[in-house]
């Protein structure tokens, strides 16, 4: 999104407007590293500090077996495909709980 002039236009002229809308508690929860990235951009353009929760996978059918891994659910019986990048999704997953911790802290 943020390589396509399209989208940047969209993002600067629309999105960006509704982020220093909201409220300074809101959570921000990306699903999908691309729409972390954009988050992340605009926080820094627009110097906000925002809570971003990132590192969940994208939820599309395409990344069950990455969801159920990142979930710890069990493989199945013939194990996790290569397609599940396991150290990524580990570390993804310490990083959001690190992030969970740290906004609930009292």
């Amino acid at each position: 999104m943020l390589r396509h002039p399209l989208l940047t236009q969209q993002i600067d002229a629309w999105f960006c407007q509704e982020i220093t809308q909201l409220s300074k508690s809101v959570l921000w929860v990306p699903l999908g590293q691309t729409v972390a990235e954009v988050l992340k951009a605009v926080a820094a353009s627009k110097n906000l500090n925002l809570h971003i929760l990132d590192g969940l996978p994208h939820p599309s059918p395409a990344n069950v077996e990455r969801v159920n891994y990142f979930l710890e659910k069990p493989p199945r019986p013939t194990g996790w495909s290569r397609q599940v990048k396991q150290e990524k999704l580990d570390a993804a997953r310490r990083s959001a709980l690190a992030t969970v911790h740290r906004l609930t802290a009292p």
